[in-house]
Parts: structure tokens; C-alpha cells; sequence
């Protein structure tokens, strides 16, 4: 039973290291989109 809450340990770290990755991928995909927009606006605009 120590091995099994062990793994269940692990599965929720590695859960919370996934969800704290995907949340900076998402932000850091947000900036880069906006500033690709706005490059290209200000491309369009010229």
C-alpha cells in the first residue's frame, strides 16, 4: 500500500507540473500572438 500512495504522489506531481506548463505555454502564446497582430497591423497600416 506505501508503493501505491507513492505513485499516487507522483501522478499529482507530475498532474501540477503539466497544468503549471501548459499555463505558461498558453501565456506565452497569448504575448506572441498579440505582438504578431500588432506587427502585422502596423504592417497593414503602413
Amino acid at each position: 500500500s506505501n508503493k501505491r500512495h507513492y505513485d499516487g504522489d507522483q501522478e499529482d506531481v507530475q498532474g501540477n507540473q503539466i497544468h503549471c506548463l501548459l499555463s505558461e505555454t498558453i501565456s506565452t502564446l497569448e504575448s506572441t500572438g498579440e505582438h504578431t497582430s500588432n506587427t502585422s497591423n502596423k504592417e497593414i497600416t503602413k
